[in-house]
């Protein structure tokens, strides 16, 4: 049967890492989204990591200082994984390289995969 789930809430405690996307699920490109942000909070409080992920061909650097100017604080998030790194690291990587399991920029959720408690 289908679980409907209301909110991030009823289910992070089975959960060690979020992966969530930028772009209208925590803002809207003018203003972060309250309730979201909240939720990511809560979800790090309770020992959970947040990778923001997003497929601005911008660097992450460039990605974090826009959503700071949107009012996103900084501890709703642990890294932010982009499109534009994962093209430059393919890009350094060579023809001949095995593609990167996670971008190589991402250390701080790179070791912990993704698993249900």
């Amino acid at each position: 049967m289908t679980r409907i789930i209301n909110s991030l809430a009823e289910i992070a405690q089975d959960y060690d890492v979020l992966f969530c996307d930028l772009w209208g699920c925590v803002h809207n490109g003018k203003v972060a989204y309250p309730a979201a942000i909240a939720a990511l909070q809560d979800f790090r409080r309770g020992g959970g990591k947040v990778a923001l992920m997003t497929n601005a061909p911008r660097p992450r650097g460039a990605v974090a200082a826009q959503i700071a100017a949107l009012d996103v604080p900084e501890d709703a998030w642990d890294d932010i994984v982009t499109s534009g790194d994962a093209a430059q690291d393919a890009m350094l990587a060579g023809d001949d390289a095995e593609p990167p399991a996670w971008p190589a920029h991402a250390t701080s959720v790179s070791g912990l995969g993704v698993c249900s408690r």
